[in-house]
C-alpha cells in the first residue's frame, strides 16, 4: 500500500559511538536516486546524529546548569547580605567624620586634620563601593529594574576627568588624557 521499494537502515554515529538508528523507506529503488539525493540522505543522517547528540548532552547538563543557577542565586543573596551589613558601619563612620569636619577641628593639628580629611575621602569611596555592590546584587536578584538609556560618552568622560584632574594636580602627578573627538553615544 505504501509503494515502498527500498528501506534504508543507517546507524546514527558520532565519533564511532552509535546513538541510534534511522529507518528510511523510499517509494523507488536507491540506485534510481540521483547522486545529489543519495548524498542528501547521507548528510541528513549525519545532521540527525549531531542533533541527537546535542539533545543528549543538553539533557545531561541540565541538572548541573540548574545547580549552577541556584549557586549563582545564593552568591547574589550572600553579596546582598554582606553589602547590607557593611553599609551601616561605613555610613556611621562617614557621619562621624563629617561631624568632625563640620565642627571645624580647631583643636586638631594639621596632620590630624589631613588624616581626618583623608579618612573622609576613603570612607566616601568605600561607601560608594558598598552602594555599587548592593545595586549589582539587587539587579542580579531582580529586585532592581534597569532602564538602559543612550549615554554621551564625551560628556561622561568629561565628568570623570573633572574629578580626576584636580586630584592628580594636587598630588603633582602627570596626568595625560587621549580621548577621540568622535566618541559614539
Amino acid at each position: 500500500e505504501g509503494h515502498v521499494k527500498t528501506t534504508l537502515l543507517y546507524p546514527l554515529l558520532v565519533e564511532s559511538r552509535v546513538l541510534g538508528v534511522i529507518l528510511l523507506s523510499l517509494n523507488r529503488n536507491f540506485d534510481a536516486l540521483s547522486m545529489f539525493e543519495q548524498s542528501s540522505i547521507k548528510s541528513l543522517k549525519n545532521v540527525i546524529a549531531l542533533a541527537l547528540e546535542k539533545a543528549l548532552l543538553y539533557k545531561q547538563l541540565e541538572p548541573a546548569n540548574t545547580e549552577l543557577k541556584e549557586l549563582d542565586r545564593q552568591k547574589d543573596e550572600l553579596l546582598s547580605i554582606v553589602s547590607h551589613q557593611l553599609a551601616a558601619p561605613v555610613t556611621a563612620i562617614k557621619w562621624y567624620l563629617e561631624m568632625l569636619t563640620d565642627t571645624g577641628m580647631t583643636s586638631f593639628s594639621k596632620e590630624q586634620t589631613d588624616s581626618v580629611k583623608s579618612m573622609e575621602g576613603i570612607t566616601a569611596n568605600l561607601s560608594d563601593l558598598v552602594g555599587m555592590i548592593l545595586d549589582v546584587s539587587r539587579i542580579q536578584l531582580g529586585k532592581m529594574k534597569t532602564d538602559p538609556q543612550p549615554l554621551d560618552l564625551a560628556a561622561f568622560f568629561k565628568e570623570i576627568l573633572d574629578v580626576i584632574e584636580p586630584r592628580a594636580k594636587d598630588r603633582q602627578q602627570n596626568f595625560e588624557k587621549i580621548i577621540p573627538k568622535d566618541l559614539p553615544t
